[in-house]
């Protein structure tokens, strides 16, 4: 599914996209994509909702800089330099990996492998799928597959009862505005 409008949420997901998902999902839509943009330093939301979060930067655009200070190397499965045929590219993989390795322990667990693709002629883009389908594969392990859903219940449930509060008249009384 494509971006949707956060409307003030914080996270970088909507909660419409997180009702979508669970819907898809549901109904036995498999694999479910989710596009999420313009992340900022409190959008990884995404890494709660989704088996696999795979992060995009494009070379020459300092994109390494803001995926480190939003935190998403900390959340990324897999990272992806695509437009991998511009000058750049392998410098911004390079850049990628050296945040990894100076992450000063923020990353707990084995660092994301970084991959080149160009979109437009295909390259790499074959690898990145074979990636994917590998660490959805582990991703969907029982352990793995109950704290996601726990994750999705917890914030619909929260959603829900914030929904509930802002249209109760007594919501007034206890939070003043």
């Amino acid at each position: 599914m494509r971006s949707m409008a956060g409307r003030g949420e914080l996270g970088g997901v909507a909660a419409a996209t997180w009702m979508a998902s669970a819907a898809l999902d549901a109904a036995g839509y498999d694999p479910i994509l989710i596009e999420t943009v313009g992340a900022g330093q409190s959008e990884i939301e995404i890494a709660r909702l989704a088996e696999t979060t795979v992060v995009v930067e494009v070379p020459e655009m300092g994109d390494e800089v803001q995926a480190i200070k939003a935190g998403l190397l900390e959340v990324a499965d897999l990272l992806v330099v695509n437009k991998g045929d511009r000058p750049g590219a392998d410098l911004a993989a390079r850049h990628l990996r050296a945040m990894l390795s100076t992450a000063g322990g923020r990353i707990l667990r084995k660092p994301p492998p970084i991959m080149l693709t160009t979109a437009t002629s295909g390259k790499g883009v074959a690898a990145l799928v074979d990636a994917i389908d590998e660490h959805r594969s582990a991703a969907r392990s029982p352990l793995q597959a109950t704290a996601r859903a726990q994750n999705q219940l917890r914030r619909a449930l929260a959603d829900l009862s914030l929904r509930r509060a802002a249209h109760d008249g007594a919501w007034e009384d206890v939070v003043p505005s």
